[in-house]
């Protein structure tokens, strides 16, 4: 006889809960349908958990590149930062472009944002504190240093407002035009660190070392564009037919 997922559920874990009620009741279902809504993401684990392998891979190949341990931190920092970002804002046009495929990892984009805002703002710290001593000054005058102003006063609203109880407070409307920071900050990140980029190899020949992490940081950077604007056409275009 095949038992469903429900009954597993029950004859697993009745045991244990057997001594806990509230109130008099025993809510065994309402526990089995926490668990079952995914209480740690179990149809988006595998994302976040590439996620997490492609971060340890950037830390891995910056370690081989001979650079100082201050260095190969901040641009561990500032890849694995862009990488999450790009990740977070690709999830909503995949999920529109092939949503039986890519619906549900949509679950996960506020963990894998949040990660994001924590990569890039220990980043701009550390970068602050080692190369530029906190002096506003240095960064006030580059171009590319000065854009990371804005990027980083976006980034701070962003982060703090990406929970359930800034929604309610905010209301859904308020709540989805304050995302839409998102992209500026998508954009300036992505100027920053095109202008900030160490060229082709960090070493001269016969043994370069060849910018194989940043080169696919643009590369992703591009897709996530692309993304970006075939996704908006697609909703579009389903509106029109409405």
């Amino acid at each position: 006889m095949f038992i469903n997922k429900n009954e597993r559920l029950k004859t697993a874990i009745l045991p244990s809960l057997s001594i806990f009620h509230f109130g008099g009741k025993f809510k065994l279902c309402k526990f089995i349908s926490i668990l079952q809504k995914g209480a740690f993401m179990k149809k988006t684990s595998w994302l976040l958990l590439i996620s997490i392998f492609a971060i340890c891979l950037l830390a891995a190949y910056g370690g081989t590149l001979g650079q100082s341990g201050s260095k190969t931190m901040i641009r561990f920092l500032a890849l694995g930062g862009f990488f999450l970002l790009c990740i977070s804002l690709m999830l909503g046009p995949l999920a529109v472009l092939l949503p039986r495929i890519f619906a549900d990892l949509l679950e996960s984009r506020r963990a894998i944002g949040i990660s994001a805002a924590i990569f890039i703002a220990l980043h701009f710290m550390l970068a602050m504190m080692l190369y530029f001593g906190w002096n506003f000054d240095n960064v006030l005058g580059n171009f590319s240093l000065l854009i990371v102003v804005p990027a980083m006063i976006f980034l701070i609203p962003l982060t703090f407002t990406s929970s359930d109880w800034a929604i309610k407070k905010m209301g859904m409307k308020n709540w989805k035009l304050l995302q839409y920071l998102a992209y500026p900050l998508f954009i300036l990140a992505f100027a920053h660190f095109l202008l900030e980029a160490s060229g082709p190899a960090f070493l001269p020949p016969p043994f370069p070392a060849y910018n194989i992490a940043e080169a696919k940081m643009v590369g992703l950077g591009i897709i996530t564009i692309i993304l970006q604007i075939a996704g908006f056409a697609t909703r579009r275009k389903r509106a029109s037919k409405k």
